[in-house]
């Protein structure tokens, strides 16, 4: 039997709830395992046992009733003890207590809806967990087309922008129309991989429409962002405002879809890569090809990954990102022992970081990746710091550069409430940025220099536990572990380190020399030869 991708563990008296779950977790493309079969008090039968130790994810429905069922606690402890626990709480109740301390997904209110937030959020853990090769296999897009090349250059995903529906009974709205899609298309003309066309006469991948509805002193707009090639529904927001506070109302929903939309339609453009024939690939399709892999850390995901990027550089070969994600590439490579030429890596990891800096001005995914690359490689943050605060002058608006900012001052030392300030303005900007694995490893690196060991060890384990082999996250839970006296803790954090992994390398993520001599003293008190 093939391993499901979300094993359901659920209380039988919560079928009807469990039923709702299991049919949207199919519409999402997963492979879904649930056992319909009334429980008896006999052992797990094999094809259950199978199935829930198989599972790429274990989605566990707490209520009243299962955190009272002895399978339920048996399923959730088989699951944690996998690293493949996805936890839900269906209605309100008290949970097991070894599990009190493990984030838990608040559903209580949910029913269905496709676009609820929470739920959306949910779904996006999931992914995450089971690999973004799941979606690959189940949401068919044969129909949809590669991006084209014009002369010689990549075109970014077009979005056609739809005019607004007015829906009030008086068609009295167009004043307000007018001025959302001004300050809309105002926005959208900042973001760097995503080409604006206008809606007559284009065939575009992707439509941005919506509708707006108006009493005496009320305005309510939805939008959603939809994929042309069959409809489906991507994104879906709504705003209430009072119809005085119009232009704060424009505003809020432009900066919202600014913020958030590039997100939205690089998952979709993942999706649609994965089933059209590479030959058709421009230099931006193997850029999200390479970015597609990065969560997979061991060495033949990072040689394909790497492989995409240079195929990019050979069609476009000043294209920063690829020469970003190539130094990212090479400088992860650098990290381990292997069968290549460590000094010949860390050559071309520089030698593609510099040149990613030469056209990384406008791009502020690029700066992500050229972040990864120089702090894997020691280097100079401040040059990369100074371009990501000039480009955030022109785009106020944008999570991914607060999100780069923050990173690099939770590892410099003394800047930790700076850092603090950039990821929480990227959450409200947009709140998918919460639990990313560059959130929770900079919230560490936070909690770690302030000598808060207990809560840098638990945001460690949250990336182990999301992305597994990550080594930074468990040199610090290792030696948080340490400084706390929890020595089991340690030296099972260390154990989890990969052999080849040379560790001393990685002590140059803490640019602070206090931070850095107290991560080593750590993981010598673990047992570690640093």
């Amino acid at each position: 039997m093939p391993a499901p991708d979300v094993f359901l563990s659920y209380s039988r008296r919560d079928a009807e709830r469990v039923k709702v779950f299991a049919d949207a977790f199919a519409k999402e493309g997963f492979d879904v395992w649930w056992d319909t079969a009334i429980r008896s008090g006999e052992a797990f039968d094999e094809a259950i046992e199978a199935a829930l130790r198989g599972a790429k994810s274990v989605v566990v429905l707490w209520s009243k009733s299962s955190v009272a069922s002895r399978w339920v606690r048996a399923e959730a402890t088989v699951a944690d003890r996998n690293k493949t626990l996805m936890p839900v709480m269906i209605e309100p109740c008290e949970l097991p207590i070894m599990f009190e301390l493990t984030q838990t997904a608040d559903l209580g209110h949910w029913r269905g809806a496709e676009e609820d937030s929470a739920w959306r959020s949910f779904v996006h853990d999931v992914q995450s967990l089971v690999g973004k090769d799941l979606l690959v296999e189940k949401v068919p897009l044969a129909s949809a087309q590669p991006s084209k090349s014009v002369n010689g250059k990549s075109e970014s995903a077009k979005l056609a922008l739809l005019p607004f529906a007015d829906l009030s009974a008086a068609k009295d709205q167009r004043t307000f129309i007018e001025g959302l899609d001004e300050e809309i298309r105002g926005r959208l003309a900042s973001l760097s991989n995503t080409m604006l066309v206008e809606a007559a006469g284009h065939d575009t991948p992707y439509r941005l429409e919506g509708s707006v509805r108006g009493s005496a002193d009320r305005l309510r707009v939805t939008f959603k962002l939809v994929q042309s090639s069959d409809g489906k529904q991507l994104w879906f927001e709504r705003f209430d405002g009072a119809r005085e506070d119009e232009f704060a109302l424009q505003e809020q929903i432009a900066s919202t879809i600014e913020a958030q939309l590039s997100s939205h339609i690089f998952k979709a453009e993942v999706i649609r890569l994965q089933n059209s024939a590479e030959a058709h690939h421009s230099a931006a399709d193997l850029v999200l090809k390479s970015i597609a892999l990065i969560a997979n850390l061991d060495p033949d995901s990072i040689k394909l990954a790497l492989g995409y990027a240079e195929k990019a550089l050979t069609l476009e070969p000043h294209l920063a990102i690829a020469h970003a994600l190539a130094a990212r590439h090479y400088a992860t490579l650098y990290m381990e022992k292997g069968d290549w030429d460590l000094d010949e890596v860390h050559r071309r990891a520089l030698d593609h970081a510099a040149k990613a800096m030469r056209g990384a001005e406008q791009d502020s995914t690029t700066h992500q990746f050229l972040f990864m690359a120089i702090m894997t490689l020691g280097g100079d943050l401040a040059p990369l710091e100074a371009m990501a605060k000039r480009f955030l002058a022109k785009t106020p608006n944008n999570p991914s550069l607060f999100i780069t900012l923050g990173c690099i001052n939770a590892f410099q030392g003394q800047k930790t409430e700076a850092s603090r300030r950039h990821i929480d303005t990227a959450i409200r900007l947009n709140p998918n940025w919460e639990g990313d694995i560059y959130v929770l490893a900079a919230q560490m690196a936070c909690h770690f220099e302030l000598g808060e060991y207990a809560l840098a060890a638990e945001r460690a384990n949250e990336i182990s536990f999301r992305r597994e082999n990550f080594t930074p996250a468990l040199m610090v839970a290792a030696a948080s572990g340490a400084h706390l006296g929890e020595m089991d803790a340690a030296r099972t954090a260390l154990a989890q380190i990969k052999p080849e992994m040379q560790l001393v390398r990685f002590l140059n993520w803490f640019r602070d020399s206090e931070a850095r001599e107290m991560l080593r003293s750590g993981l010598k008190l673990a047992g570690a030869d640093v």
